[in-house]
């Protein structure tokens, strides 16, 4: 009796597993299933203004080696300059379909590792037309050529399950995930001179927000939790 129960489970357990690895297959994501998401968030990108309210921006030129490290599904570097204060930003707007290219233009790595010593980081929070919108808020300060340098960045990252993270742990974390790791992950920089006051900052930051917000929606929209 027992040798002709092992020789029936034997084989039983055999399908169970074969057909559990079936059903895990399925499952996983394939890189070529996640091209029609990118092709969204390359077109809406495509879309942003350079220029919309009092602002007008021009682009900038990414260095080959920035390119060459986070192999960009979209990159959006630009220089905004409003005519009506004459306050000035910069925009750095990237989406990679792989999150572990986001490690080096994460800000406490990117700008320490150009000389640049971090001040503080505080967390905020703007309500763009119904979205909470966290950013971590950087300060960094650096001597350079003899001269002291001040600069603020309001950084944020976009995951493609409608989460807006801060830290590159939560994004790294995404990336485990077989339903999610082939749609990569999104980051906004902007980029202020120190001496700008902080109420006119953050105006401005709702300004940027808003107007990105279809973005913000194509890049959430990605997959399910």
């Amino acid at each position: 009796m027992r040798r002709n129960t092992t020789q029936f489970l034997a084989p039983a357990l055999t399908i169970a597993i074969l057909a559990g690895l079936g059903v895990h297959s399925l499952l996983r994501t394939r890189a070529a299933d996640a091209e029609p998401y990118h092709l969204r968030v390359r077109t809406v990108a495509g879309e942003l203004p350079l220029n919309f309210g009092n602002w007008t921006g021009r682009d900038v030129e990414v260095p080959r080696a920035a390119m060459v490290l986070l192999r960009p599904n979209v990159m959006i570097s630009r220089s905004y300059s409003n005519k009506e204060n004459g306050h000035n930003v910069h925009l750095l707007l990237v989406h990679c379909g792989d999150s572990h290219s986001m490690w080096g233009h994460y800000p406490p790595v990117c700008y320490s590792g150009q000389g640049w010593q971090m001040v503080s980081q505080t967390p905020r929070h703007t309500n763009v037309d119904g979205l909470m919108v966290p950013q971590m808020e950087y300060a960094f300060a650096r001597n350079y050529s003899g001269q002291s340098q001040e600069q603020v960045i309001y950084d944020l990252m976009l995951l493609p399950d409608g989460r807006i993270v801060l830290d590159m742990d939560s994004l790294l974390n995404a990336y485990k995930s077989y339903t999610r790791r082939f749609y990569g992950a999104a980051q906004m920089q902007l980029v202020f001179a120190a001496d700008l006051p902080p109420e006119e900052r953050e105006a401005t930051v709702l300004e940027f927000l808003r107007v990105s917000r279809p973005l913000f929606d194509t890049i959430l929209a990605g997959v399910k939790r």
